[in-house]
């Protein structure tokens, strides 16, 4: 399910860049492509999720309006001249090398700390949550079901369970004191406790550090129902590539915005390296040719086939990583490290390969689309 929402996203994006402009016949085959194919349902949680945040406040457009911050410890320089306006309903990764001066941010942000320089003000009827690294979980005299039923007295107790067992509390568990708990256990507590308290805008640092594969499935899953504004610090580039419509980075004492995912930044990133050359070949998997350089060897029917072929190749891989992300969500993986890793391999692998046969795929509806009105 969030694989196939991952590639719809991506195709509604390719289709509102490119209608009206010269690549508007394959926009619209996308269109179509979208319209027919087979929707795979959400999961339990999925639903429960959106409803959970349904209440949220609204809070006003302009979340978050900084002006030159600038941050020094004595004479070290953190950050300095930062301006930027955060929207309502934004999620922002904040990157950087450690030390850069990300958490700094987030306590400027929450009022913990002062700027040197500069203002920072959070918009009208904005209230935050703030998931640090160091939080100590406070509530240790009750259950794990208590916890969320005092903070959502109106959720019937099977509501409760379903939303502790999207975080790993399952069974009896719930049931267990909270100063019983493991350290990842009071964190993705802490999560839930975040998740539960209505605030429209979230500060999380390092949100998925403690979290196995399952819970941080889920939490990606919350967030992305969540329609409050998201600032997350992550080194996790399954996260953040997963999460991020926009990028600050924190280097060398200046904040940078990217606007677009974590794909997007990286590749800005490479564009912007020292030793890039534009078109100078990388080492990777080849990629397919050009259409127009087979013209010699396909005939129009062998191109229908092939690409009634590659339509069955993409159909399969997506369901080959459906079944990836389904092994990656329960507990037996998450427990070994080694077969995880294996699975997160193939899982790379084969959206590679996805990408390649939708481009190659692109390439042959495009010369027969203009073929055929010739």
């Amino acid at each position: 399910y969030r694989l196939q929402q991952a590639f719809i996203r991506k195709q509604e994006e390719f289709i509102r860049k490119n209608l009206g402009t010269q690549t508007t016949k394959q926009a619209e085959y996308r269109r179509r492509f979208l319209k027919n194919m087979k929707r795979i349902p959400p999961p339990p949680e999925e639903k429960f999720f959106r409803f959970i945040f349904l209440d949220s406040p609204r809070g006003g457009d302009d979340v978050i309006v900084a002006k030159e911050l600038t941050k020094c410890y004595g004479k070290k320089k953190v950050f300095e001249h930062f301006s930027t306006i955060v929207k309502r309903g934004k999620r922002y990764a904040v990157v950087g090398p450690n030390g850069a001066g990300k958490t700094t941010l987030f306590k400027i942000i929450t009022g913990e700390e002062k700027p040197t320089d500069g203002m920072v003000r959070l918009g009208a009827g904005v209230t935050v949550g703030y998931f640090a690294q160091e939080r100590q979980f406070t509530g240790i005299k009750e259950t794990a079901f208590d916890m969320v039923r005092k903070l959502r007295p109106s959720l019937t107790d099977g509501e409760i369970r379903t939303f502790l067992g999207a975080f790993g509390f399952r069974g009896e568990s719930v049931f267990r004191k909270v100063s019983s708990f493991s350290g990842g256990e009071k964190s993705r507590l802490a999560l839930i406790q975040l998740l539960l308290l209505k605030h429209n805008l979230l500060l999380l640092d390092e949100p998925t550090s403690h979290l196995d594969i399952t819970s941080r499935i889920s939490l990606e899953r919350a967030l992305k129902n969540y329609n409050g504004t998201i600032l997350f610090i992550s080194h996790d580039k399954y996260f953040l590539k997963n999460l991020a419509e926009g990028v600050f980075e924190i280097e060398n004492g200046n904040i940078t915005f990217f606007d677009g995912d974590f794909n997007l930044y990286l590749l800005r990133k490479r564009e912007r390296a020292p030793d890039f050359q534009p078109g100078k070949k990388e080492i990777a998997k080849p990629r397919a040719k050009p259409v127009k350089k087979h013209l010699g060897k396909f005939t129009e029917k062998r191109l229908h086939q092939e690409l009634q072929k590659l339509e069955e190749s993409i159909e399969m891989l997506e369901e080959e990583l459906l079944k990836i992300d389904t092994l990656l969500s329960r507990g037996f993986v998450a427990r070994s490290k080694e077969r995880k890793m294996l699975l997160l391999q193939e899982r790379e692998d084969k959206s590679r390969l996805l990408e390649e046969k939708m481009r190659r795929w692109e390439e042959i509806y495009s010369f027969l689309e203009s073929t055929s009105r010739e």
